[in-house]
């Protein structure tokens, strides 16, 4: 899928009771592109309304535009770099 190549795996562990070890990913964003509420939204309006989550994308990790937001500032040169130090 196309999220694959943007998770940055941070650990390898083994399960109990399996031999195979197994990746831990994390899927960066920066907590500063998060938006503040807006002081005018209405309490009363349903989720669905104000929402991109309802919308089908057809790679919702490259079209959502609230996680196009959050991911701003993690590029591919960081997860590169970061690739080449986990080694």
């Amino acid at each position: 899928g196309a999220v694959q190549p943007q998770c940055r795996q941070i650990d390898r562990i083994t399960v109990k009771g399996s031999i195979q070890p197994m990746g831990i990913y994390t899927f960066d964003i920066n907590v500063d592109q998060v938006p503040e509420p807006s002081p005018n939204t209405d309490p009363t309006t349903p989720a669905e309304a104000e929402s991109n989550s309802f919308v089908d994308y057809e790679d919702e990790f490259s079209e959502h535009p609230d996680i196009v937001q959050l991911r701003k500032g993690v590029t591919g040169e960081f997860l590169a770099e970061f690739r080449k130090g986990f080694k």
